[in-house]
């Protein structure tokens, strides 16, 4: 009786020593899903920010074709004002694929740290599966 008193307070010290580790990897899975919670939520308002630029270049790029229309129109098409003109919606056009490959770029980071964060959810849905399976075995012992 000694002897089996003695196995059941190992396998108990056990059961707990692994309880306690499984806590800290909680832990530690909790403060990581929070860490990629808020990257993702910058990734967000990065995105978001990003959308808003390429609006604003969008809306940029037609008042500088409307300009462009007037300018030809009132100055008999010089081909001075056309160049300059050709330029700036050049340079509008460029600014709005940049901002469209920072968007894109974005997006792919943000679908990999969703992918990080799914991947975090299980192992932390996991890891407390194995806390109460401990906790229901300690009891149980």
């Amino acid at each position: 009786a000694q002897e089996l008193a003695t196995d059941c307070a190992a396998v108990l010290d056990s059961e707990r020593l692994q309880a306690t580790e499984t806590r800290c990897k909680l832990d530690r899975l909790e403060y990581d899903f929070g860490f990629l919670d808020n990257h993702a939520a910058h990734l967000e308002e990065t995105i978001l920010s990003c959308q808003v630029q390429v609006e604003s270049l969008r809306a940029e790029k037609a008042s500088t074709k409307e300009r462009l229309e007037a300018v030809l129109a009132t100055c008999g098409k010089t081909e001075d004002q056309l160049r300059v003109c050709g330029e700036r919606a050049q340079r509008a056009e460029r600014r709005q694929q940049e901002l469209q490959a920072m968007a894109s770029v974005a997006e792919q980071r943000l679908g990999r740290l969703q992918a990080e964060l799914d991947r975090c959810s299980t192992a932390l849905v996991f890891s407390q599966r194995q806390a109460a399976e401990a906790e229901t075995e300690e009891h149980t012992i």
